[in-house]
């Protein structure tokens, strides 16, 4: 059986904090994620490159990303949802759903504490997506990638604050 991993749940976010100045790497990246059936990752990626874009006064930019991310949605996911994937929150009792939406809110505003706009950009988009489609719902999930991809997030957000702290 062996152990499976969602790439673009596993690497994107620390792609979305050491990215921010590589306009075309990024780029190809979401061309990449826009060829692959899982439009909710295209969307979170576009999303968190936008707001830096934006940011940084390339809304050239900012609107070629979003077009990419726009065309994602022409390929269609073959995969068939699976309750505990995508629907895992209405397979919860009402507590436990509480206390999974919760922490899955906590952890999308928690960058916010480190003024990472791009990082809870992408992380919101990626608790929204099931609400728009068949989408991995993040962290509650069945799944380890999406709990490692943020922690791996949260490590290359932190290194960077530190990389730029006086010394």
């Amino acid at each position: 059986m062996g152990v499976r991993f969602n790439a673009a749940e596993l690497l994107l976010p620390s792609a979305v904090v050491t990215l921010d100045s590589q306009i075309l790497l990024s780029f190809a990246l979401l061309i990449l994620l826009a060829l692959q059936p899982d439009a909710s990752q295209a969307v979170a990626f576009a999303g968190a490159l936008i707001v830096t874009a934006i940011a940084s006064g390339r809304f050239w930019f900012a609107a070629s990303l979003a077009v990419v991310a726009a065309l994602s949605f022409v390929r269609p996911d073959t995969l068939a949802p699976v309750p505990e994937v995508e629907g895992i929150i209405a397979l919860a009792t009402p507590l436990q759903a509480a206390i999974a939406v919760l922490a899955l809110a906590g952890t999308v505003v928690a960058p916010l504490l480190f003024r990472s706009y791009s990082l809870t950009i992408y992380l919101a988009l990626c608790a929204l997506a099931p609400l728009f489609g068949a989408f991995p719902v993040p962290l509650v999930g069945m799944g380890v990638s999406p709990i490692l991809g943020a922690w791996l997030g949260f490590g290359a957000l932190m290194s960077s604050i530190r990389a730029s702290a006086p010394r």
